[in-house]
């Protein structure tokens, strides 16, 4: 399963003026079993990343097929799609699934997911209907 959790945090504003303190807002994109354990890897995260207080809010669970990393350091994009495929009676029916593709733009996105659907007999048998950057900065997901 895949969740959207946002680490919250205070820090001294870097410029040293007012105010003293700002917040941060920290959205990480987490493949885990549950939502406990998405919390978890979340906090382990935030610990390592600042040593002032963290809050985790809000977990939410996303309906994505699969993640596809194929940038490091690259922007996360929620690209939608539909393609056909054969029911076991023999008819056509258009599947939409959304997925998360991590790439330099939104044309880069789209050319990785053409790419993952290659296993289609015609390209133009792929419709994507939306590529959506997302607030996404990293990505965590458990051991394997």
């Amino acid at each position: 399963m895949y969740f959207e959790t946002v680490v919250n945090y205070w820090t001294d504003n870097p410029d040293g003026f007012k105010p003293p303190r700002t917040q941060v807002k920290r959205h990480l994109l987490v493949r885990g079993y549950t939502y406990t354990e998405a919390e978890a890897m979340s906090i382990e995260w935030g610990n390592e990343e600042t040593e002032e207080e963290i809050k985790i809010s809000p977990i939410k669970e996303l309906s994505l097929y699969t993640v596809i990393e194929s940038n490091p350091g690259g922007k996360f994009f929620k690209v939608d799609v539909l393609y056909p495929e054969e029911t076991p009676k023999g008819k056509i029916r258009m599947q939409k699934v959304s997925l998360m593709v991590q790439s330099a733009s939104d044309v880069e996105a789209i050319e990785i997911v053409k790419k993952y659907f290659d296993f289609l007999p015609a390209r133009d048998e792929l419709v994507i209907k939306t590529v959506t950057l997302t607030e996404i900065e990293e990505y965590l997901k458990t051991d394997e």
